[in-house]
């Protein structure tokens, strides 16, 4: 089962993350600001797509400094430990290597 672990876009803090990774099978995801969102085009696409319809339906009960903790997403068994409410940008890092930024816009 894959983890995806939200935090601020603190892209020192994410840096220290990628350097310290133990597991291929974790996912870093920045998150900045609150959008709607695109298909990745890969399996993550799901998760985010979900994600997106939860704060369609629920962003007005949440503030800026709001988070849910143990968001589950069955289709594509990912958990999410932390997600901060306010999105704007993904800046996501797979397998703990900067190989893909995904920029999605309103």
């Amino acid at each position: 089962m894959n983890q995806v672990f939200f935090s601020t876009p603190d892209f020192e803090a994410l840096e220290k993350l990628e350097s310290e990774a133990l597991n291929d099978n974790v996912i870093v995801v920045s998150v900045i600001g609150k959008s709607s969102y695109h298909k990745f085009g890969d399996k993550t696409s799901t998760l985010f797509e979900y994600k997106s319809d939860f704060f369609r339906k629920h962003d007005k009960d949440f503030d800026k400094d709001a988070f849910i903790k143990g968001f589950y997403n069955q289709k594509e068994r990912m958990i999410v430990l932390q997600l901060f409410c306010e999105m704007d940008t993904f800046i996501m890092l797979k397998n703990y290597q900067r190989t893909k930024n995904v920029h999605m816009q309103k």
